[in-house]
């Protein structure tokens, strides 16, 4: 008899400052919200909770004026524009008010091509029984801390024992912790960091 599927919570990251798209040196007076970018009409955040569409509760972390489902919670980081571990930890401390599954899935909101590695996290976590976790891999080579899919009570213990995490790196936020790797195709290794890499991927410069 097959495993069964592993149950899953998703917390979407998408409350960063966009700093290469929105340069202080910038000359336009227009500051864009990256989760707010469309492709084919659906935006960064959208193509990013379609990724998640099967998990038991989803919340965003981001500014508070951001457009969610119904169904979906919003809250913000503390301190607003915090840094990627402190997402994460408001993302957690808002999944604990209901009864949490087994795997939390945490993604950024910039790669709209990651939906097919969500699976492909999961089934790896399930065949790797003595890991903490699985941390996708891009097409470079380097570690993606925003695409990993963790034990929820790996990741709950790890956040107890930071206490504060006002400008750690996701990195420093998952050290110490067992995870397992998963190479990602160069299509969905694709993130929006700037003007370049959107119209690469179809984002029209509305700038």
């Amino acid at each position: 008899m097959e495993d069964r599927p592993l149950a899953f919570d998703a917390i979407i990251l998408a409350g960063g400052r966009s700093s290469r798209l929105n340069p202080e040196t910038d000359e336009h007076s227009i500051k864009v919200d990256k989760a707010t970018l469309k492709i084919a009409d659906v935006t960064l955040l959208e193509s990013t909770l379609n990724a998640v569409a099967n998990a038991t509760q989803i919340v965003v972390v981001g500014p508070y004026d951001l457009q969610v489902p119904r169904e979906v919670r919003l809250t913000r980081e503390d301190p607003p524009l915090g840094g990627p571990a402190a997402g994460i930890l408001a993302g957690l401390r808002t999944l604990e008010r209901a009864d949490r599954a087994e795997v939390t899935v945490i993604l950024a909101c910039d790669m709209p091509n990651i939906a097919p590695a969500v699976p492909r996290l999961l089934e790896a976590l399930q065949s790797s029984p003595d890991s903490d976790g699985v941390v996708a891999i891009d097409s470079s080579g380097r570690r993606q801390h925003l695409v990993v899919a963790v034990r929820s009570d790996k990741l709950a213990r790890q956040a107890k024992g930071l206490g504060g995490a006002d400008g750690l790196s996701a990195r420093q936020f998952f050290s110490g912790l067992n995870l397992e790797e998963l190479a990602l195709s160069q299509e969905e290794s694709r993130d929006i960091d700037t003007w370049q890499d959107a119209r690469q991927l179809g984002v029209k410069d509305f700038r």
